[in-house]
């Protein structure tokens, strides 16, 4: 992996992102990549450092989340599928070029588009309109679930609406439920993720216990999507858990870093308690 980081910073800055480790493990790195004029931040996350790119996951500033917003999927699988860095961002480069081109040439809207989108704000209630763009083709709204807890769904209409569905995808902890879902209105996606929201009301009180009771390492600004947690437990080791959204009370994965001579211990006593 620091091989493939080598050939990334000798590639044309101009072109592609300047990304450097941003733990002290090399599984996370932060950088950006340069489109038409424009520096786009990122984030990509490595499951270990054997793995290559399987498993990687790319996250974004709010502005490259909204170009790449209903590729997530491709996006994600091409990643995986990359032999390098480099590789990745040629593509990553070619999508966000094609993106930002056609977002100049969109059509106008058609003449019941904001009309419909009145009605349905309406409808729903303005207190759930959380943000929008200028043209109003994008916007988030917020939901809070029975514990209290709110969340955002983002909506992308396009400018055939209500001819055309609604692409609408929240941050929710399991593959699935992140996937863009097609809406026939605001309505129904307020519906559909109100019931979604409660599937994990167990699993995020799992996780708030553990942010509000431990020294949690990463992620630094955890979302509701994120099941991991790296915990400090002192004399410079931690554990890594991540939670199983549809069985949270059952064996979660984990992994203890450090001096082996430190955490032997503490795995034995992982091992010995598990079930207590």
């Amino acid at each position: 992996m620091k091989y493939a980081i080598i050939q990334i910073i000798l590639m044309d800055a101009k072109n592609f992102p300047l990304l450097v480790p941003s733990d002290v493990d090399e599984l996370s790195y932060c950088g950006f990549i340069t489109v038409k004029g424009q520096e786009l931040a990122f984030q990509i996350k490595l499951e270990n450092n054997n793995a290559g790119l399987k498993n990687a996951k790319l996250y974004g500033s709010p502005k490259l989340k909204r170009l790449i917003f209903g590729h997530e999927k491709a996006l994600q699988q091409r990643l995986e599928q990359c032999a390098s860095f480099s590789e990745f961002f040629v593509d990553l480069k070619d999508l966000l070029e094609l993106l930002m081109t056609k977002e100049k040439v969109d059509p106008s809207p058609g003449e019941n588009y904001y009309s419909t989108l009145i009605n349905e704000l309406n409808s729903i209630g303005w207190d759930k309109l959380e943000a929008f763009n200028p043209s109003l083709k994008n916007l988030s709204l917020k939901l809070n679930d029975s514990s209290g807890r709110q969340h955002s769904i983002f909506v992308s209409l396009p400018f055939s609406y209500p001819q055309t569905p609604l692409i609408v995808h929240a941050e929710l902890p399991t593959p699935s439920s992140t996937t863009s879902n097609h809406m026939t209105s605001l309505k129904d996606a307020v519906s559909f993720y109100s019931k979604e929201l409660e599937k994990f009301q167990y699993v995020w009180s799992m996780l708030d216990d553990i942010d509000a009771h431990t020294w949690v390492l990463e992620p630094c600004k955890p979302k509701r999507s994120d099941l991991m947690r790296r915990i400090a437990l002192g004399n410079h080791c931690s554990l890594q858990i991540e939670l199983d959204a549809s069985y949270p009370k059952g064996e979660c994965q984990y992994r203890l870093f450090g001096t082996e001579s430190l955490i032997s211990p503490l795995r034995e006593k992982i091992i010995k308690n598990w079930n207590n």
